[in-house]
């Protein structure tokens, strides 16, 4: 008997800033989200600032060390999603900023998004949220603290 597998319905990709100070809490925080939203979704985190190869391994999640950079070297976006899109398993992708923390909210968007037919562009909102410390994923109810 073979198996069947079930497509990646989501893969998030994005890139960091080094891994140093407050930036390493917070894009540890967000990155650790990302790669919780649900069983099978894709996080590719792209890129070869300090620590970030770290933090893909830590979280087990995909890592392209390479991205092109402007002359003052800032990643081309450019080039993180043609990286990100060509690499993606899933079959909506989502681009964020390091910094930005997913609950599990977003799957009941990505999954409506999923029954367009089409190429289509979603934008979301962001909220500011001041984190002093590590997210506590280990509690199942982290997202829902986190929105309280």
């Amino acid at each position: 008997m073979t198996a069947v597998s079930t497509p990646t319905l989501l893969t998030i990709f994005g890139t960091t800033k080094p891994m140093q100070g407050d930036a390493a809490r917070i894009q540890s925080n967000a990155l650790g989200s990302w790669s919780r939203l649900a069983p099978g979704i894709q996080v590719l985190l792209i890129g070869d600032d300090f620590g970030a190869a770290e933090l893909a391994d830590e979280l087990g999640i995909d890592h392209l060390q390479e991205v092109q950079r402007s002359p003052l070297g800032v990643p081309l976006l450019s080039d993180l999603f043609a990286q990100g899109q060509a690499r993606a398993t899933g079959a909506i992708c989502v681009f964020a900023n390091a910094d930005i923390i997913f609950t599990d909210d977003l799957m009941p968007t990505i999954e409506t998004l999923s029954t367009f037919d089409g190429p289509f562009l979603a934008v979301g909102q962001r909220w500011d949220v001041h984190l002093d410390e590590a997210l506590r994923f280990d509690d199942p109810n982290w997202g829902a603290e986190l929105r309280r």
